[in-house]
């Protein structure tokens, strides 16, 4: 899914497609919402929850994914969700030995993200601590990428409202330009009439 589509579909569908597009890119739809309620088009505290349950239900998603499919699905299928044969053996068994260190890591961590929350499943981590755990982690995340787009949406409206005097500037600018080309056009031109 492009961010011009999921931007798009936010705006026109408003709190019908969050909680969808959340399950599947959290942060991006959490910053795009952050960014439009800055700008009065939603409501940021039902942003705030409705991302929040989205990632929890995400999280529930690849946690059952791990749990149920250890093996051969995994082993066949991981490589398309970043989940390889290492990478799950090298996380499975820091959960093992750090299961709330290693959670933690995942939950925070863009790169490994997916890995940790599958071998959370694998490792049999008890789902009640781990849906726990990642809704602790979930409220100080979401809050700040909420915040990262609501601040960016402030600046933005502020930048455009300078950018549009600029952008008025420049077209009066350039507008008075072509005025005194054309105008010193015509000038010569019957200045060149009068010399022959």
């Amino acid at each position: 899914m492009s961010l011009a589509y999921i931007t798009a579909a936010i705006l026109q569908y408003r709190y019908f497609v969050i909680f969808p597009f959340a399950v599947i890119e959290g942060p991006i739809v959490t910053i795009i919402g952050g960014f439009f309620a800055s700008l009065g088009e939603f409501d940021v505290f039902a942003i705030y929850f409705l991302v929040v349950f989205a990632n929890l239900v995400s999280d529930s998603i690849l946690y059952c994914v791990g749990y149920f499919s250890r093996g051969t699905f995994l082993d066949r299928w991981g490589k398309y969700i970043g989940v390889t044969a290492e990478k799950l053996v090298h996380v499975e068994n820091h959960f093992k030995n750090h299961p709330i260190k290693t959670l933690i890591a995942g939950k925070v961590s863009l790169g490994i993200g997916n890995v940790a929350l599958i071998a959370a499943g694998v490792a049999r981590l008890k789902f009640g601590k781990y849906i726990g755990l990642n809704f602790i982690i979930e409220l100080p995340k979401a809050l700040i990428f909420l915040l990262v787009g609501f601040y960016f949406g402030q600046a933005y409206a502020r930048i455009a409202k300078y950018l549009d005097y600029t952008a008025i500037g420049f077209i009066v600018l350039a507008g008075f330009f072509i005025f005194i080309y054309f105008l010193a056009r015509i000038f010569a031109r019957r200045l060149s009439d009068v010399e022959e």
